[in-house]
């Protein structure tokens, strides 16, 4: 019986170093999925910014928080610090954030208004995105008072949007909604909801809007009249029709350096 016991501790010894091992190996299991999560939304957060490499190579990325409907509300620019002379270029996109194919309903639900993006053609009501950019520091609560300008888009033939159906984790969407002329159902697209520009100063919204081709955000339409960047802070935001925006605050050298700041908000 004696000569039973060192057998019988030396299993146990041997069970509890392979539970050991079991244990750590388990460790770096869940560090790695970690790591890979990680990695997964980096991928995610950079890939709009990366996109068009060949306009201004945007690098910087700011995100709405995704909104109850699964979208999310992209901003990718170039800087925060700028020189005198010289341009800000941003991309706008909506993302959606869900596995599966989403549709959402479209809305008027804006935090402030400004200048319509062409995400989808502008003759497809509402466009969904507006931007500003805009002399002063301003904050959500800034520009709920100072962008309220309505711009008046008018086409001989339009399409009233009623719902954007996102593909699975992508800015592509089609879009359904009745052509005014006949009063008929449409579906049209893919689009790919994302568009770029390019200021070298801020906007005033008011006379923007009583031009009488009023600016729209797009390739194929004419930019907002911008007035020279100078010294100082500016405030750059994108809102959209379900509620988002994201705020970033750029800072025009002078003489000494300065720093930028940016700041996401979601209605």
């Amino acid at each position: 019986m004696n000569l039973s016991r060192p057998t019988d501790a030396g299993a146990g010894s041997t069970r509890l170093g392979h539970r050991r091992r079991y244990k750590i190996l388990a460790l770096i299991l869940a560090v790695a999925i970690a790591l890979a999560a990680v990695a997964a939304v980096a991928v995610i957060q950079t890939r709009l910014a990366l996109h068009y490499v060949g306009v201004g190579t945007p690098i910087l990325f700011e995100a709405s928080p995704v909104s109850s409907q699964g979208l999310r509300l992209d901003l990718a620019y170039n800087t925060t610090i700028l020189n005198p002379g010289q341009r800000l270029n941003v991309i706008v996109s909506l993302f959606n954030t869900l596995p599966s194919v989403n549709t959402v309903v479209t809305s008027n639900d804006w935090l402030f208004k400004g200048v319509p993006v062409a995400l989808w053609p502008p003759c497809y009501y509402i466009m969904p995105v507006q931007a500003v950019v805009l002399k002063g520091n301003y904050t959500l609560q800034d520009l709920r008072t100072v962008a309220n300008v309505t711009s008046d888009i008018v086409c001989m033939e339009s399409v009233s949007i009623d719902h954007a159906i996102f593909q699975p984790s992508s800015t592509k969407a089609n879009l359904t909604g009745i052509y005014d002329v006949s009063d008929t159902n449409q579906t049209l697209g893919p689009f790919l909801l994302s568009a770029n520009f390019t200021t070298s100063g801020y906007w005033d919204l008011l006379s923007n809007s009583k031009e009488l081709n009023p600016p729209v955000l797009g390739p194929l339409n004419p930019p907002p009249t911008a007035i020279g960047f100078v010294p100082g802070v500016y405030t750059v935001a994108i809102a959209d029709e379900w509620g988002q925006a994201v705020i970033l605050h750029v800072v025009v050298r002078g003489v000494s350096s300065a720093t930028g700041n940016q700041t996401a908000a979601s209605g």
